[in-house]
């Protein structure tokens, strides 16, 4: 006589939910039926938004890495350099925001930078102001670099093909008596009907620029 044993194999199905983007932002500031910005917790950019569907940038932020946007602070110590992180990836700083205005701060090599960020009154524009501070006895030269990733299509145009609505873009450099060179950035695929415009300029002017992304990371 002899046994037979039955294995029964269960099957256990495991379901992951995904988070939307909107359960990830942490704060905004601005209206949300205008201009605003959309954070990410630690003060990461998720996205700058004109309303509800309209898009300013070009790709959603994700909490590992934020999103594109970029400011670095270089600091020289009479010929040595030092690159700080403001915004982007690596960057160590504390951040705060209410309803004006979004701060970060950091400190490297006894020096003290601050971004701040604030919406203009109009609601048509925001000012990104960097201020460094020299707590040491080492004379200190410095320059801030600051990178946007441009969209200015409605969200569900950019987030279908991010390389076909950027591809649209146009970049052009003017010429302004106060800031020196204006990057005007055009969509000239229509939205609504319309091609929306962005200027970005540094009030106390401009000392170079690109209009692609290789040509500062290479």
């Amino acid at each position: 006589m002899s046994n037979s044993v039955i294995l029964e194999k269960s099957e256990t199905v495991k379901s992951t939910t995904l988070a939307e983007h909107d359960q990830l932002v942490s704060h905004i500031l601005g209206d949300p039926s205008g201009l605003h910005f959309k954070f990410l917790a630690g003060g990461r950019i998720h996205s700058i938004c004109q309303g509800k569907d309209f898009l300013l940038n070009l790709i959603l932020g994700c909490p590992l890495s934020g999103g594109l946007q970029r400011l670095y602070v270089e600091l020289d110590f009479a010929g040595s350099k030092t690159v700080v992180p403001v915004m982007g990836p690596g960057a160590a700083v504390s951040f705060a925001v209410n309803d004006q205005q979004a701060l970060w701060r950091t400190e490297a090599d006894k020096v003290t930078i601050e971004s701040r960020l604030s919406l203009n009154p109009s609601g048509k524009g925001w000012t990104l102001e960097v201020s460094v501070e020299n707590n040491g006895d080492s004379a200190l030269s410095w320059r801030a670099f600051h990178g946007l990733d441009v969209g200015l299509a409605h969200v569900n145009a950019v987030r279908t093909n991010e390389s076909y609505t950027s591809q649209y873009l146009d970049h052009r450099a003017l010429d302004h008596s106060s800031y020196g060179k204006v990057i005007a950035t055009r969509q000239n695929l229509a939205v609504d009907g319309k091609h929306p415009v962005l200027l970005q300029a540094c009030l106390e002017g401009c000392a170079e620029f690109a209009s692609e992304g290789r040509d500062v990371f290479g």
